[in-house]
Order: structure tokens, then sequence, then C-alpha cells
């Protein structure tokens, strides 16, 4: 972890802009095809959410700025960050479900599928450990969305908060809405649309 200089930053004066504001998030929806995707995860049996969310930790890992977190006016950045990802449970409740990222796909799939039936077994939990050094993502599989917002602790937190919905067959293709909210202090609409270019490119290649 290292601790970024905003001072000298090039962007010191959106970054104390942003921080005044009360609600400094902002989200971008859009869709991804997923035709790979899901190609891939049916011919293999894997969970089609959990490859999801391994590809959308490796961007967001490598992208600098999905790294950064604030710390009262002090801004970080993390090594690393790992996605803690929305799980149904028996009953439909829901849980959080933290797995360390790996850049190894396979060991990041095989791990989440121990974490679940962790949770299975003893049940759910809504605790992060106070960590800001991960990713927050949630699906709704049931929504085909083209919008959505996510609550935000106040002072607002720097926590990107990642979601997909139900995915649609157009044209022999497949459509994964998807947002990605983050706060506007730490990075702003480019960084947002890079995110989406990569993840694209993981998502036909890598995932």
């Amino acid at each position: 972890m290292r601790i970024i200089d905003t001072g000298a930053w090039k962007r010191r004066q959106q970054f104390e802009h942003f921080l005044a504001m009360a609600y400094p998030h902002f989200n971008v929806c859009a869709d991804l095809d997923a035709t790979m995707l899901r190609e891939r995860t049916r011919r293999e049996g894997r969970s089609f959410w959990h490859a999801t969310v391994w590809a959308a930790a490796r961007c967001s890992n490598e992208i600098p700025e999905f790294r950064y977190r604030l710390r009262g006016r002090e801004v970080v950045e993390h090594e690393a960050v790992h996605p803690s990802f929305t799980v149904l449970l028996e009953g439909e409740v829901y849980s959080y479900c933290m797995v360390p990222y790996t850049d190894d796909r396979e060991a990041f799939l095989d791990a989440a599928e121990v974490r679940l039936a962790e949770l299975r077994r003893d049940g759910p939990t809504l605790d992060d450990g106070g960590r800001d050094d991960l990713l927050y993502l949630t699906t709704l599989p049931w929504v085909s969305f083209n919008s959505i917002s996510h609550p935000v602790e106040i002072p607002a937190d720097s926590v990107p908060r990642l979601a997909s919905g139900r995915f649609r067959e157009r044209a022999g293709r497949i459509e994964l809405p998807f947002s990605v909210q983050v706060n506007h202090a730490l990075m702003d609409g480019e960084r947002v649309g890079r995110w989406f270019l990569r993840m694209q490119e993981i998502l036909d290649t890598e995932a």
C-alpha cells in the first residue's frame, strides 16, 4: 500500500471538489457482451456469477484508480483489492462472500466454491471486517436493468460497487447489463469508460 500525494496530484482540484460533497458517487450502466463467458462456464460446469466476479476483479485490479481508497482526506493505493460479492443462501437470505483475488482464474473459482459451501453450512455474514481493500459486487439475475443505485455510508466511502443484471439474448449474442458505481473524488468518467473497455476484452478472451 502506498499513499498518494494529493497535493501534487494532477486531479487535486477535482479531488477536493467532489470530496466536499455529501454524495460524491456516480454510476454508469452499460451492456457487456457475455457470449463467450456463458459458453465457457456452461462447458466447464462453472458458476456464471463467480466467473463474472473474477473478471470484474481482474479488470479492477489492472486500473490503479479502482485500487485507490479514501481515509479521511488521505488517499491510499492498495496493491490488490478483493471481491466481496453477494450469494443467495437457503431461505432466500443473502450473504457477503469474500474471496481473495488471484490472477489464477481456476484457483479463484475453486476458492469461491469452497467459501460458498462454508456459508451454506455456517450461515450468512454481512461483516467485512472494516476493510477497504475490497470491491463490492452484487447481481440481480431477475432484472435486466438499465439503472441501479447502491446505499453509501456517511461520510461516503470509496469502495467501488459493481452489479450485474439478467442477461438478454439478442441476435445470437448474450447482453449482460452491468453497473459501475465509484467515488468521483478518486476518478472520473474516463476511467470508468476504460474499465468497461478492458472488462469486455477479459470477457472475450480470459473469463
